[in-house]
């Protein structure tokens, strides 16, 4: 019987990035999501918040007069934009893959390696998640970015909602980092590896998309499934660990080829 061991790679992650969306992402980027839902969709009771300046009469009228559709609309863009972010950090990271291999042993060592990082990571994330708060810096602090943020939540424009996404994605978070090491590639070459990158990111991507989507269309709903959130921890947990072996397995199969 023949594995096909690149699919069955590519639904880990998928199944990995589904389960982790209600382990990690709801609390995490979600609190962006309701944040953003919340506020463009409020009524004006103020106008403090963007024009003291400005006539009472605006006051009456909603910040955003998002209706259904262009609530909708708006909830797709975002996640677009989370999805740009995803794919440049995919093309990045196959380049990177591909600078590093020398020769065709260097990346199948190479990709044991990563294969033992994304274990260490998955044993980290499963025993150890405080040690990963390090790699997730708080940047809200940073007075530019939160000038540019706030400034997008309360834009009326639907380019506003790309751009949130776009930063969403970029954010320092270890879970894309697992994903990005996963898009590294080491053994392949090329346009084959920026493709392969962006087809994993994009199963990341897909994997978020209900959750992230779901929390904007249904806010607090789709939190009722906090409940099970330890149940998603161990499920991710026991995914993450099975890509991080099976990379493993992947390169020692790929060196008996070689000898």
């Amino acid at each position: 019987m023949i594995v096909d061991f690149d699919s069955l790679h590519l639904w880990l992650v998928l199944a990995s990035a589904f389960s982790l969306s209600f382990a990690h992402c709801g609390g995490m980027c979600g609190s962006i999501v309701i944040a953003y839902a919340s506020i463009k969709s409020a009524p004006k009771n103020s106008q403090n918040l963007q024009n003291s300046q400005k006539s009472q009469d605006s006051a009456k009228h909603p910040i955003l007069p998002l209706r259904a559709f262009s609530s909708l609309l708006g909830h797709i863009t975002y996640n677009l934009g989370r999805l740009f972010s995803y794919i440049c950090i995919g093309i990045v990271f196959a380049f990177l893959g591909e600078g590093l291999g020398v020769n065709m042993l260097v990346r199948d060592f190479g990709g044991i390696v990563v294969g033992i990082l994304l274990v260490v990571y998955a044993l980290c994330f499963g025993f150890f998640p405080k040690a990963l708060r390090h790699l997730e810096p708080n940047l809200s602090k940073a007075g530019i970015f939160g000038r540019v943020f706030g400034r997008l939540l309360f834009s009326p424009s639907l380019a506003s909602f790309f751009v949130l996404g776009i930063l969403s994605g970029f954010l320092p978070c270890g879970l894309v980092y697992f994903f990005a090491l996963n898009a590294l590639n080491a053994g392949l070459d090329g346009a084959q590896a920026i493709f392969s990158s962006v087809v994993i990111m994009l199963a990341f991507w897909l994997g978020t998309l209900p959750l992230m989507l779901g929390l904007g269309v249904l806010g607090s709903g789709v939190r009722a499934f906090g409940k099970y959130q330890n149940i998603f921890f161990k499920i991710s947990f026991l995914l993450m660990l099975s890509v991080g072996l099976l990379t493993i397995y992947k390169g020692f199969i790929m060196i008996s080829k070689i000898f």
